[in-house]
């Protein structure tokens, strides 16, 4: 058994965030049974420069697993049938309905009659009606073109929450082969703060930074809090994005008078970030759509609290007691839990970090079930 996972970037690129995190888990479990490659770009989100530490166009060993870092002048589509054809997968998994760089490719190569490798693809949460409506025209062309020559005919796709599957649906078809395989969780950090102080707050946000992020919208909120705020934004600029952020952030910066201070910290690598969230005292992201949200995920593991937008697949910690799931349209809800936070006296913070690394060791750390899809689909 051969597979052949495409992925735009991979470690020790961290920019793009999850699907890294993921493939590493991925990487980490592959058996001798099923020969594990991964074909990714030579740079980092949103870089020109070659990644430091790594061979381009070179087979390097990462765990279980080979990873060849491919040159921009080696991914044409010529080029890519070579690779695939070097290789010879049993099976092929896509990553990003929308690269240009590898999934436009080998969807057409596949069209061809170049592959006939089982084709599995994930979207990551691109067909989210929030995400489709970035650059929507293009995406449009894509999908109407791509239906009409039959591109995605016989694709399996691989969704990471219940919401994903019925997005997949409603653009392919009840027909659509679809498997449900949430990604795997973090271990647990040890919380690493000092004691929570009533009257003060820690708060970071860490995720990179994009539209879908929403992070404009706590310009609305923060100005209303009593107390003193300490507010940490960690993660990279999407290029896309950089016009947008650069706005908001000088709008936040003129928010932080004697009693709030923001402060941006940059991108930091993914092996960081567990001891990071573990500094703070709640983590905040009213996010447009997530398909998954490692980062909050990431945060619970380290023991910090979350409050994120009810528009991710993790509203059950409202009942659980690990932080708030709320909606966008209430404002008044979103400044009400951060004064709660901001009052909350270090014993009951405490029970909330507890009861967050505890939810996180109940659910599945082991990314072992990807492969069982590779081997038997």
């Amino acid at each position: 058994m051969k597979t052949l996972i495409f992925l735009d970037y991979f470690t020790p690129a961290f920019k793009a965030g999850g699907p890294i995190r993921i493939f590493e888990a991925v990487a980490k479990t592959a058996s001798p049974a099923n020969s594990v490659r991964i074909l990714t770009q030579d740079t980092d989100l949103g870089s020109s420069k070659p990644l430091e530490d790594v061979k381009s166009n070179t087979v390097q060993k990462f765990a279980n697993a080979e990873v060849t870092y491919v040159s921009s002048e080696r991914r044409s589509l010529k080029a890519i049938r070579q690779l695939i054809a070097d290789h010879g997968p049993t099976c092929i998994h896509l990553n990003s309905f929308f690269s240009r760089t590898w999934t436009m490719k080998v969807l057409l190569l596949r069209w061809i009659g170049a592959i006939n490798a089982r084709t599995f693809l994930s979207p990551h949460g691109e067909f989210a009606a929030s995400a489709l409506a970035i650059k929507s025209g293009r995406k449009r062309i894509f999908l109407h073109v791509g239906r009409a020559i039959g591109l995605f005919r016989g694709l399996h796709w691989i969704a990471t929450a219940p919401k994903e599957v019925a997005e997949i649906r409603a653009l392919f078809g009840n027909s659509a082969k679809i498997e449900l395989i949430p990604p795997p969780f973090p271990t647990v950090y040890p919380h690493t703060s000092a004691r929570k102080a009533k009257g003060k707050l820690r708060l970071i946000f860490f995720a990179r930074l994009s539209a879908m992020k929403n992070i404009g919208f706590l310009l609305g909120v923060l100005p209303r809090v009593q107390g003193e705020v300490e507010f940490d934004i960690y993660g990279p600029v999407d290029p896309e994005y950089e016009s947008t952020w650069n706005e908001i952030f000088g709008k936040l910066r003129e928010l932080a008078a004697e009693k709030i201070r923001v402060s941006y910290k940059g991108p930091i690598p993914s092996s960081q970030s567990l001891a990071t969230l573990s500094r703070y005292d709640l983590f905040v992201q009213p996010s447009l759509s997530e398909n998954f949200g490692f980062s909050i995920v990431e945060a619970l593991a380290a023991g910090t609290p979350v409050l994120i937008s009810d528009r991710t697949p993790w509203n059950e910690i409202n009942e659980v007691g690990l932080g708030a799931a709320l909606s966008l349209d209430q404002p008044d809800a979103w400044v009400q839990a951060l004064q709660d936070y901001v009052d909350l006296e270090h014993e009951g913070w405490a029970k909330i970090s507890e009861r967050a690394t505890k939810w996180v060791e109940s659910k599945d750390a082991s990314g072992k079930e990807l492969h069982s899809i590779y081997m038997n689909t």
